[in-house]
């Protein structure tokens, strides 16, 4: 359901970039999430509560960390949804769950991987080389290029030349 939902809120995310932009996207999304954490806490009794995360040092540096990575993620999605596609910033994303079992070896000595953990992360880097690589192959013709790809081939080429940097003054 989750990735349904994400699918949904990538393409919907690049239009709405076409009129709003990413300062204001971060600042609602953070104000929703708010929002969303007294909804969880009315309607399920959890507490918002920092005082296991405020009492142990580790939990502290693992919550703080966590948000950091969690945020930078999310940005950098953006960007990539803002500045190339949706569909391409799917396709780059979709290798994180080859990152989780070894991120969580390296730093909690965890053990969870298994061949067909290996064979099925090798499967989808495979898929997003080539995926990625079809869609550089075929700009090469404009005629074989898609929307999307005459898109970023405009984006591309606009991000080369100089440009000034426009300072909202209201």
């Amino acid at each position: 359901m989750a990735a349904l939902f994400w699918g949904i809120s990538y393409v919907l995310l690049e239009e709405v970039f076409k009129s709003v932009n990413l300062a204001t996207i971060t600042f609602v999304g953070g104000a929703i999430a708010i929002l969303i954490s007294f909804v969880i806490h009315k309607f399920s009794a959890e507490p918002i509560t920092l005082g296991p995360i405020l009492q142990n040092k580790r939990i502290l540096l693992l919550f703080v960390a966590m948000i950091i990575f969690a945020e930078a993620a999310n940005l950098v999605t953006n960007i990539a949804i803002r500045d190339i596609s949706a569909v391409y910033a799917a396709i780059g994303e979709i290798s994180y769950p080859v990152f989780i079992p070894l991120v969580a070896w390296a730093i909690f000595g965890r053990s969870e991987l298994s061949t067909e953990m290996i064979a099925g992360g090798a499967l989808v880097i495979a898929g997003a080389f080539l995926l990625i690589v079809s869609s550089y192959s075929n700009t090469a013709d404009p005629i074989k290029m898609g929307s999307t790809q005459k898109e970023t081939a405009a984006i591309l080429k606009t991000a080369a030349a100089p440009q000034a940097i426009p300072i909202e003054t209201r």
